[in-house]
């Protein structure tokens, strides 16, 4: 759960941010050196709880990949993710979004 607030002095009270999410996810060894993951994530966001038309629900879906040489000190691990974010409001002119995001990372354990 996430709650973030911000006062101002000549403002007031600024916005109270509150969310939440449902996090899943499996990972399967296909060998002994290579691993897959695959996720899922509900969230539900409103960004102003102050103020009305600004929540969202999004539907995030991940795929991943690690490898990791047997004997090695070092291992790769790749991911991908697409969120799909839809408005919880009633506003025609409100569209839908998407994000994606691709990650790579080496690792050497010391």
């Amino acid at each position: 759960m996430l709650r973030q607030r911000l006062d101002r002095l000549t403002a007031g009270e600024g916005p109270l941010r509150k969310a939440w999410d449902v996090r899943s996810g499996l990972e399967y060894p296909c060998t002994k050196t290579l691993v897959s993951r695959i996720g899922y994530i509900f969230r539900r966001d409103d960004r102003d709880d102050l103020t009305v038309g600004n929540e969202f629900l999004s539907h995030t879906i991940t795929a991943g990949t690690g490898y990791a040489p047997v004997g090695g000190s070092w291992r790769f691990d790749a991911g991908y993710a697409i969120e799909l974010l839809q408005p919880d409001f009633s506003d025609p002119t409100a569209a839908r979004q998407s994000r994606q995001q691709l990650s790579a990372q080496v690792r050497w354990v010391f």
